[in-house]
């Protein structure tokens, strides 16, 4: 089952991932995500066909992706999907460490 929904409604040239409404209800503001290391990994990266870089764009819902072709944004969604998931299991981690503390 896929954590993210992918809203195709953003753009032609853009892909959104967000975690399901009924997720973001439950835990309003628990997370705060470091984006700007998303960002920057993500930009980073080069197309290997087109030598041109993705752009990630923070919305509302989360934030959309515009890449050069298909294949890279895929590669790109993928890896931003990496990314949060990895970011996520830190939060996570650090809050079952505080919450043992006390």
């Amino acid at each position: 089952m896929n954590k993210y929904r992918i809203n195709t409604d953003f753009g032609k040239d853009q892909l959104l991932l967000s975690l399901p409404d009924t997720y973001k209800k439950q835990n309003k503001n628990m997370f705060d995500l470091n984006y700007d290391l998303i960002k920057k990994e993500i930009e980073s990266e080069t197309c290997e066909e087109h030598g041109l870089h993705p752009e990630l764009i923070k919305t509302d819902e989360g934030f959309g992706i515009k890449a050069c072709c298909e294949p890279f944004r895929e590669k790109m969604v993928e890896k931003s999907g990496t990314m949060i998931e990895e970011e996520t299991k830190k939060i996570l981690d650090e809050m079952m460490k505080d919450l043992f503390k006390e």
